[in-house]
């Protein structure tokens, strides 16, 4: 993402110090994901955070924003950290590597239910510890519908082709105060719930971002503060090599998911600002007929030539793309009416 370069630069001309914070406690973090009954791939990383000694407290909501934020993405990172991980009874190990991230699969004999797992990682670097939870979700190894969704500019306005804007979304806004795109939770709850509406569909839903790894809590947040459906949640880990474009890393990681669950047809979902159109183009052409519906959603300062989208279909907010998947028969026609207010938690 070209604008991660500008993100990058602006930590260090705010004078933000990278200096760790004397005493700070070690952290480990798992990052919600999805699997089927028999395996579950997880990640996640051990580290300690800078902010108490590296960054002043802010001043009013945009100060506060900023020390969180920044905070979040200057963390000292652990290597050699030994971590166990739980779910549904079985146990798997791992050792973190030079910045900080494990990766492990678990897998489940006899097979895990379909539904919601507690994920619970312990870690140990010495004579330091510490623990961690998350939750996963279980799906049929086939089923009705695999949504993978882009998250910046599709469910949230980031405005990612506005320099400051962008960077005001990235560092002044935390979870409770992104903004959501109009009636995107409840159509997303709509796809959950399935054709049938009533709960009955085995649905697999990603939330895939380019955004680097350290935002899993504040995504995480916002997903739950506007009541978005239970997904994974898939976040890049940024590198020197991989600033300026995250295509190469939406495709590896769509056609990891869609490897994962092969028995379900696709629906992708992103937004013109960048590269979704072209990334989508390409895994339409790799997946066939497994893709059901690209949904692209119109962003201010996009390239709108029509060759970019072709065989897409364009959407705003909720209400039309709503219609869109209910013409194609992947909604339930009761969501076409779906219009109440987006309760925040609180």
């Amino acid at each position: 993402m070209r604008a991660y370069h500008s993100l990058l630069a602006s930590l260090a001309l705010a004078g933000v110090v990278a200096a760790p914070a004397r005493g700070a406690p070690l952290e480990v973090e798992v990052y919600r994901a999805a699997g089927t009954p028999q395996q579950l791939e997880l990640r996640g990383r051990v580290y300690r955070d800078r902010v108490s000694g590296a960054i002043p407290a802010g001043e009013g909501a945009k100060g506060e924003a900023l020390r969180k934020n920044a905070g979040a993405l200057l963390t000292d990172e652990i290597e050699g950290a030994e971590v166990v991980v739980e779910a549904a009874g079985q146990q798997g190990k791992a050792v973190t590597d030079e910045d900080g991230f494990f990766a492990l699969t678990l897998s489940f004999e006899p097979p895990a239910a379909p539904g919601r797992l507690q994920v619970v990682a312990r870690a140990r670097k010495g004579d330091e510890e510490a623990s961690g939870e998350e939750l996963a979700l279980i799906r049929p190894a086939a089923g009705e519908l695999l949504v993978i969704t882009d998250f910046d500019d599709t469910q949230v306005h980031t405005h990612v082709t506005s320099k400051g804007k962008f960077l005001e979304s990235v560092f002044l806004r935390d979870a409770g105060s992104l903004e959501v795109i109009p009636r995107m939770p409840g159509l997303m709850r709509c796809l959950a719930l399935g054709r049938s509406a009533r709960g009955e569909r085995s649905t697999s839903i990603h939330y895939l971002s380019a955004s680097p790894v350290n935002f899993h809590g504040k995504l995480s947040a916002f997903l739950t503060r506007h009541r978005f459906p239970l997904g994974a949640i898939h976040l890049r880990h940024l590198e020197v090599n991989n600033l300026s474009d995250s295509s190469p890393y939406k495709k590896e990681r769509i056609a990891q998911i869609a490897a994962r669950f092969p028995g379900y047809p696709i629906l992708l979902m992103g937004d013109g600002g960048e590269h979704d159109p072209e990334v989508y183009r390409e895994l339409r052409e790799q997946l066939g007929d497994r893709v059901k519906l690209i949904l692209i959603r119109k962003v201010e300062g996009e390239d709108e030539s029509p060759a970019r989208f072709e065989g897409m279909k364009r959407y705003v907010d909720g209400s039309d793309a709503a219609a869109t998947l209910i013409e194609a028969g992947l909604l339930h026609p009761a969501c076409a009416e779906y219009r109440p207010k987006e309760k925040k938690a609180p």
